[in-house]
């Protein structure tokens, strides 16, 4: 993996979603936000050296670990699990849930080109396909697409909230995934954040009107902000019930 030389300003004040680095990319050093994913995934492994090395993410291992119980509490076969990845960025999930849970089949779905190409580049072995689509616009002719792919799970991991998918995008994504499938998805609580009281909301919503059944909800230790605090998502596990 490739090293670079990343430094972390204090950032004392700022949100989530203000976070930055600087790192020196051909002998110049260059200020990046750290949700700019168009620029990170344009340089091999950057993502994984600041999110994942820096700042000790650890939301795709967690994230499999319940799952992992919960799929032997309702004796789910990992192998035939057909998933739709959103927000699936270089492919970090997806190869958690290949080598961790032996998933049998996973497609990846990003906005961001660049993040196809990194998940190719760096783990060419994980997706059976990767779109580049908005969820909250797609066309009737990717809509008549994912319907003949039967999805029986939807998930992501952390690509919600924070100016990530918008719920319209989520919503969309329940869409997607065939009636008694598996939705798996992150929320960070008590954020004042508009995305994620939006996706609280939502979610609650959804539970409330018994189009999804929680199934399993558990607190899981994301990453570190810049400043060292802990962050912490609740991983939620649902079922979409049929009608």
């Amino acid at each position: 993996m490739r090293q670079y030389d990343i430094v972390v300003p204090s950032m004392q004040g700022l949100h989530q979603t203000e976070e930055y680095f600087l790192v020196t990319l051909d002998g110049e050093q260059v200020k990046i936000a750290l949700h700019d994913y168009p620029k990170i995934y344009q340089y091999p492994w950057l993502y994984e050296a600041v999110v994942y090395q820096r700042l000790r993410c650890n939301s795709p291992k967690g994230i499999c670990e319940i799952l992992q119980k919960v799929f032997v509490e309702y004796d789910i076969d990992p192998a035939f699990i057909h998933m739709l990845e959103i927000g699936a960025g270089s492919g970090i999930f997806g190869e958690y849930l290949k080598t961790t849970l032996n998933i049998g089949k996973i497609c990846g779905l990003d906005i961001h080109q660049e993040a196809k190409i990194a998940a190719y580049r760096e783990r060419n072995n994980v997706y059976s396909g990767y779109y580049i689509v908005d969820l909250a616009n797609l066309s009737a002719e990717t809509l008549a697409e994912f319907s003949q792919q039967k999805f029986n799970c939807v998930g992501f991991a952390s690509a919600a909230g924070m100016n990530h998918i918008p719920v319209e995008g989520i919503e969309q994504a329940l869409q997607l995934l065939e009636p008694n499938g598996w939705f798996i998805f992150h929320a960070k609580p008590n954020d004042a954040d508009d995305g994620c009281v939006h996706l609280n909301h939502w979610m609650n919503r959804k539970i409330e009107s018994t189009q999804i059944t929680l199934m399993h909800r558990e607190s899981c230790f994301h990453r570190y902000s810049m400043n060292g605090e802990e962050i912490y998502y609740d991983v939620i596990v649902a079922v979409k019930n049929a009608g």
